[in-house]
C-alpha cells in the first residue's frame, strides 16, 4: 500500500506592514483554523462559525473577491472605533408597518411602558416590513 506523505498544515510567512500579503485559494485550504481567523479578522470579517468549513468559504469568497487585508495597526484601530462592530456593519433605514402591533394583554393595566406619559391610551406600536438574520444575544 502506498499512500502520500501528509500534508503539513501551512505556515503564515513574516510580511512586511507596508505590503499587503496575498493568499491564495490553495494556501487557505491549509491554514488551521485559528489562522483562518486571522485571516478573516484581517479583512473585517466575522470571524465565528460553527464549522471549519463555513469559515474556510468565508476566507475563499474574500479571497476571490479581493476583500482589503489591514495591518496590525489598521485592525487595532479599526477595532476601538467600532466598539465590537463588524467593519461591514451599517446603517439602512426600516419600513414602518402600516397596521399597529396588537396590544399586549397585561392583567394589571395600571402598568405602562417607561416612555409613556400615565395619560390616555398609550402610543400604538409598529413593527417593520423588512425581517433580518442576526445572532441571538
Amino acid at each position: 500500500l502506498i499512500t502520500a506523505p501528509p500534508k503539513e498544515p501551512m505556515t503564515l510567512p513574516h510580511v512586511d506592514a507596508r505590503k499587503e500579503p496575498t493568499l491564495s485559494v490553495d494556501d487557505a485550504q491549509r491554514l488551521k483554523v485559528d489562522q483562518i481567523k486571522k485571516e478573516l479578522k484581517k479583512r473585517g470579517l466575522k470571524v465565528t462559525a460553527k464549522k471549519k468549513e463555513d469559515l474556510l468559504s468565508r476566507l475563499v469568497d474574500a479571497i476571490k473577491n479581493n476583500v482589503a487585508v489591514s495591518t496590525a495597526a489598521e485592525m487595532a484601530k479599526r477595532d476601538s472605533l467600532l466598539n465590537g462592530l463588524p467593519p461591514t456593519a451599517y446603517w439602512k433605514s426600516l419600513t414602518k408597518s402600516a397596521t399597529p402591533l396588537p396590544k399586549p394583554n397585561n392583567p394589571d393595566g395600571n402598568l405602562r411602558a417607561p416612555t409613556e406619559l400615565n395619560v390616555g391610551e398609550p402610543n400604538p406600536k409598529y413593527g417593520f416590513v423588512e425581517t433580518f438574520e442576526r445572532e441571538p444575544f
